[in-house]
């Protein structure tokens, strides 16, 4: 198989910064969330396409530091359900998706992505689930999920700008392409899982987004 070369290695760093963060989370306040398959994925992840050097003089360190605590929030089982699983983990669908896909990365780096897109989606699911359960009331569920993924959302923003100039030339891969395709899976789970209003959810999600 093709080995990573090193834009590739660069954006594994990041992914694998953000899962261990995310499987930290479920650890610490909501084990009912980790995806069977984390574990595994994260052990390819740094055994065969992580450089943990890779990262130095590349300015992407301050925008992923700022991500990662925004997706703290208020450290509940509930934020990890709403910010890491319902968020993060459906962004990370779709840009799984998206490079195991589309011919950006080395036939190991295509493989690993196949299946962290699985664990991303089967975690999905799972907050999903516990968000229905804990808040049955949808006008609830959709204010805590306003209020709270916010900070989250617009740090993003940011983000995304670190992530362009880095690799939208060397990988061909564009955050804005992503996060359109991000909103476009978010919204039928919002809608049709978990009750909320069509129209409301794209107001905050347009109006958080764009900061």
């Amino acid at each position: 198989m093709s080995a990573p070369d090193t834009h590739e290695r660069e954006l594994w760093a990041l992914l694998h910064a953000v899962e261990t963060h995310t499987a930290s989370r479920y650890s610490s306040s909501a084990p009912e969330l980790a995806p069977e398959d984390r574990e595994a994925c994260l052990h390819a992840m740094q055994t065969e396409l992580v450089d943990d050097t890779v990262l130095d003089g590349t300015h992407l360190d301050a925008p992923l530091r700022r991500l990662l605590a925004a997706a703290v929030g208020d450290g509940s089982g509930r934020d990890a359900a709403l910010l890491q699983g319902l968020l993060l983990e459906r962004l990370g669908v779709v840009l799984y998706r998206t490079l195991a896909e589309g011919g950006r990365l080395s036939e190991r780096g295509e493989v690993v992505a196949r299946r962290a897109l699985l664990a991303s989606r089967d975690a999905s699911g799972r907050a999903t689930r516990k968000l229905r359960a804990e808040l049955p009331d949808p006008a609830d569920r959709f204010d805590v999920f306003a209020s709270r993924s916010t900070p989250l959302l617009a740090s993003l923003d940011a983000f995304g700008e670190a992530l362009d100039a880095r690799f939208a030339d060397r990988l061909g891969l564009r955050f804005s392409d992503v996060m359109g395709d991000f909103v476009a899976d978010l919204l039928p789970c919002c809608v049709d899982e978990l009750g909320f209003e069509r129209r409301r959810v794209v107001v905050h999600l347009t109006g958080a987004l764009m900061g």
